[in-house]
């Protein structure tokens, strides 16, 4: 009631997922009234230069998104989450560029954005909304940026969707994830949402089951960003080609 330019939206929908909660936010904001767009989860915490410095980033190296590292912390314990290593031709397609409590778009970016998520029937079977953020930016040849710099305190507990990686408890959740199949089907769902299955080099990659599997394998290079997630890509990749069926 004190700050007029604060609106609040009201999300009817008991059962819906941290994502589609976003989704719903990108779909419904009024682009007009702001030149920049960022993404809070309300258990974190900002340094108050965070916003501030990311739109200095963005704006001396005309970035169209800016992420960033994040320190992740729980219980008294902290540890710096590095994301900023150098971007490779195909890792958009197999994670995201740092986690969504940093990310900042500029206007244009954000509105076409919009528009995509508004006319993709689908969307809402995204599993994480800063990893198809990322995706989109990279294969509209936006330009982004993931600051070496940290300016968010990233909350680690047992709710968390999926978490910072760290812990037995969330390298379990993330390895349930990727053996199961579900990682590489939301691979498959991002690409076809944004129209890249029909890129013969990415079809190969994701959409050819069995012989895909081989093709990750030799762009492995081009897949991930950090050495440590190529080696565990092709370990998982090697017990996924035991699982899947070709018929």
């Amino acid at each position: 009631n004190k700050n007029k330019n604060i609106e609040y939206i009201v999300n009817r929908n008991q059962l819906s997922t941290a994502a589609n909660n976003f989704f719903n936010l990108i779909k419904k904001i009024d682009v007009d009234k702001y030149n920049y767009f960022s993404f809070a989860d309300q258990d974190d915490i900002w340094l108050k230069n965070k916003l501030v410095s990311a739109v200095h980033c963005i704006d001396k190296g005309n970035y169209d998104m800016y992420s960033s590292n994040v320190i992740s912390f729980k219980d008294n314990k902290i540890k710096k989450i590095i994301k900023s290593q150098p971007a490779k031709k195909y890792d958009y397609l197999f994670e995201g560029g740092g986690p969504g409590n940093t990310i900042v778009l500029k206007k244009e970016c954000f509105l076409n954005l919009q528009k995509k998520c508004l006319i993709a029937k689908n969307i809402n079977d995204i599993w994480s909304h800063d990893w198809f953020i990322y995706a989109f930016v990279r294969s509209n040849k936006y330009r982004n940026i993931i600051d070496s710099n940290t300016y968010v305190y990233y909350r680690q507990h047992t709710e968390n969707v999926i978490g910072a990686n760290k812990g037995l408890l969330n390298f379990y959740k993330r390895a349930k994830f990727v053996l199961s199949g579900k990682a590489l089907n939301q691979s498959r769902l991002i690409a076809s949402i944004l129209n890249l299955d029909k890129k013969n080099d990415i079809y190969n990659l994701l959409f050819r089951k069995k012989i895909s599997l081989f093709y990750i394998i030799l762009n492995i290079s081009e897949c991930r960003r950090k050495t440590i997630d190529r080696i565990k890509m092709i370990l998982a990749i090697i017990l996924l080609f035991f699982k899947i069926n070709d018929d």
